[in-house]
């Protein structure tokens, strides 16, 4: 699921940043749910992007990525342990100020999508095939991401 954010700078004056780093960023969890196709969703600033948030204490971080995927995007399904990649982005909080974060990208396996969300008034959501997802948003280490999912998203099936 994609959704709309702020805008942000190039990817590519990012690019050297989450090497040089990644490991002193604030950590977040970031969902890419699916449905043998992926989706995203948006908010008023118009920047697609996966759902992402903080980690949730007593949540292990694909479970974190799950809520996340479920209170900004409505779905509910099972996320894999193992995340599938990592992006640096630029988070904007409440304040209007910008904090540079590191989000670690967990598969959500969609069962369904609610009616009705906590988040849905605030966002623009839409379902995407992976290389339309990629297209779509402007981050360049989510585009590498997004682009390898419809290659290999049935592996992604988690087991029990």
């Amino acid at each position: 699921m994609f959704m709309q954010s702020a805008p942000l700078t190039p990817a590519s004056s990012r690019s050297g940043r989450r090497e040089a780093a990644s490991a002193a960023l604030p950590r977040q969890v970031a969902a890419l749910a699916y449905r043998w196709r992926t989706a995203g969703t948006a908010r008023e600033t118009h920047r697609w992007i996966i759902p992402t948030g903080w980690p949730v204490k007593d949540l292990a971080p694909h479970e974190a990525a799950a809520r996340q995927a479920r209170l900004a995007a409505g779905v509910t399904g099972r996320a894999c342990a193992a995340p599938i990649g990592f992006f640096v982005y630029d988070k904007r909080l409440r304040t209007g100020m910008t904090l540079a974060c590191g989000a670690d990208v967990y598969p959500v396996a969609v069962e369904q999508q609610q009616p009705d969300w906590p988040e849905k008034r605030q966002r623009e959501t839409r379902w995407a095939t992976p290389t339309e997802a990629a297209r779509l948003v402007c981050n360049f280490d989510l585009q590498k991401i997004l682009q390898s999912a419809g290659r290999v998203e049935k592996h992604w099936m988690c087991r029990s």
